[in-house]
């Protein structure tokens, strides 16, 4: 389904390398899911902060989490981003948080 310089592109990355034997059918799987996810977003948004200070480290998992979520949402909305639209927005939104990261926050 892939191209095999796709696959050693999607291998090399840290949140892709999961979807390197990604077929047709379960492909599909993945975007109904994401659909379905998508489609939820403001519920889920609304629930994530209610709990944002009892989640393990609240800064940094809440608010990629919460990027994750919206980014989601708006490729549901019809909007096209790039890989460099969704790194760019975690940065902007954790950055501030850098250099308050301790390893187990990330865990």
């Amino acid at each position: 389904m892939f191209s095999d310089d796709y696959r050693q592109k999607l291998a090399a990355g840290k949140y892709t390398k999961w979807a390197v034997h990604l077929n047709e059918d379960t492909l599909q799987a993945l975007f109904w899911a994401v659909g379905e996810y998508g489609g939820r977003a403001t519920t889920i948004a609304k629930v994530l902060k209610e709990h944002e200070q009892t989640m393990p480290a609240p800064g940094v998992v809440f608010l990629r989490a919460k990027v994750g979520l919206e980014m989601t949402a708006r490729l549901v909305q019809g909007e096209r981003l790039s890989v460099d639209d969704v790194t760019q927005a975690i940065r902007d939104t954790t950055g501030h948080l850098r250099w308050q990261i301790k390893p187990t926050d990330l865990s």
